[in-house]
């Protein structure tokens, strides 16, 4: 590899300085023997380093990709993804906050919304339920209509949120299809 190639190697380890050893020494390989693969296959080092993009480009979509593998353990790695993602083009910043609001709400609401029903049920009388202007829901069924609106909000919760997870998901293998495309002889 030459300068030009060791230079890129190391800032790009150093943008992966977030990700745990392992998964930095990793993705550093990774690029190596990509690299390392396409000169022999006759492409030039300075061609291939241009359609991997900058180190850093590089490196936010490794980390996007850890941080959307880790946020099932952690909602911390979610947080972080989406900031690294809202960050990483124009789409992105309309439809990830949209998506990211969406799913909060409709969350939240499934889960107050039957509470809401079973203190109404019980005698909270400022608690509210109107269909329509002139129709009011009966207090006997306050619960069971709060259950079955926090079931369609919950619903839409789950579609926001594997909406959201899947475009986060999308957006970290963008690197995946450049290394592959380059690899085509």
């Amino acid at each position: 590899m030459s300068a030009i190639g060791e230079k890129y190697v190391r800032k790009l380890y150093q943008q992966l300085r977030q990700l745990p050893e392992e998964e930095r020494e990793d993705a550093v390989m990774e690029i190596k023997s990509h690299i390392a693969e396409s000169v022999r296959n006759g492409q030039k080092e300075e061609e291939v380093l241009e359609k991997l993009g900058s180190p850093s480009k590089l490196a936010r979509a490794y980390l996007g990709d850890f941080y959307v593998r880790e946020s099932r353990m952690h909602p911390l790695f979610l947080i972080r993804a989406l900031l690294l993602y809202v960050t990483s083009g124009f789409l992105s910043i309309i439809f990830i906050p949209v998506l990211g609001i969406l799913s909060v709400t409709f969350g939240v609401v499934s889960i107050i919304i039957p509470i809401l029903g079973l203190l109404r049920t019980f005698g909270a009388s400022w608690v509210q339920m109107n269909l329509t202007p002139t129709y009011e829901v009966p207090v006997l069924l306050s619960f069971p209509f709060s259950l079955l609106v926090a079931l369609i909000l919950f619903g839409l919760f789950w579609i926001c949120w594997k909406a959201l997870r899947g475009y986060l998901t999308f957006l970290s293998s963008a690197h995946r299809k450049v290394i592959s495309s380059s690899h085509v002889r």
